[in-house]
């Protein structure tokens, strides 16, 4: 739907350690393959320039003082045409003019080999403030981050917060003994989310914020890792999708309320009207999720 409205890349799939799964499907059996490497990221979404709004502004300046020549040779009745089409530029000048977020994160220290399990944290804290960016300069408009694998990451250990091993998947096959290391790492994966929202928070749009027009999607692939059942899955929604959502509150669905319709209603927030996603579903939740 982005793509037929113009948007040449609308849809950006991310993962940190996503192995051979995806959250992200072109269609039944079809998933799309995540992008893993940041390097290769930075360089898809900002050509490995310093600063975009500097390269877009070089642009601009070419293009209007290409025209300011090409109007000099015109005569009085096709002048105002290029005068218009000059004033649609200067517009577009200044508009970038009130984007001073839209630049490119740091760009990752060179040569990380991001297999290591020690350069983990960098490797999600480089992805989240890429999204952030390509957001605020409005190089596309839907992503995907998987942070872990299906089989709940496997060998991933976190070293930086203490707990060197066993794994994650270990830890969350425990359960209840599980539990205190398990809300440790959840707790940091949850600050790296936080990180991502106060990002957009602080990048104004209009009246609002890049944060208040978007929809932030939190969630597991199970409700407990001893269990690994798909029911009672906890989702966080951040943000209100230009008003769309309620904020501040808690729901709790009665059991077996699929999470496609969660899906539709997501849809239904940016303007996509569908009756359901996939085809077994159908349905939405919005009545209880809008505002």
């Amino acid at each position: 739907a982005l793509q037929a409205q113009g948007f040449a890349s609308p849809r950006l799939n991310l993962g940190c350690r996503p192995a051979n799964t995806s959250t992200s499907w072109n269609a039944g059996g079809v998933k799309n393959t995540s992008q893993t490497n940041p390097y290769k990221l930075y360089t898809t979404l900002f050509g490995g320039t310093p600063d975009l709004l500097a390269r877009r502004q070089s642009v601009l300046d070419f293009c209007i003082d290409d025209l300011a020549r090409f109007a000099a040779r015109l005569g009085s009745e096709d002048r105002p045409k290029i005068d218009s089409h000059l004033q649609s530029l200067r517009a577009i000048e200044t508009q970038l003019a009130t984007l001073p977020g839209c630049h490119p994160p740091a760009q990752t220290l060179a040569g990380l080999n991001f297999n290591d399990n020690d350069n983990y944290p960098i490797l999600v804290k480089s992805m989240m403030d890429m999204i952030a960016a390509a957001v605020k300069c409005d190089i596309a408009r839907t992503f995907t981050l998987d942070l872990i694998d299906d089989g709940g990451g496997h060998s991933l250990t976190f070293p930086w917060l203490g707990i060197p091993s066993p794994d994650y998947s270990v830890i969350a096959e425990q359960g209840p003994a599980g539990y205190p290391q398990k809300t440790q790492i959840d707790t940091w994966f949850y600050s790296e989310i936080a990180g991502l929202v106060a990002q957009l928070a602080a990048n104004p749009e209009g009246a609002a914020t890049s944060l208040d027009n978007s929809v932030i999607l939190v969630s597991n692939d199970c409700n407990d890792g001893s269990q690994e059942s798909v029911a009672s899955i906890p989702y966080l929604i951040v943000g209100g999708c230009a008003g769309f959502f309620k904020q501040g509150t808690c729901v709790q669905f009665p059991t077996n309320v699929p999470n496609n319709r969660l899906l539709a209603s997501v849809c239904h927030a940016m303007d996509l009207p569908v009756t359901s996603v996939g085809v077994t579903y159908r349905g939405d939740l919005d009545t209880v999720l809008k505002a």
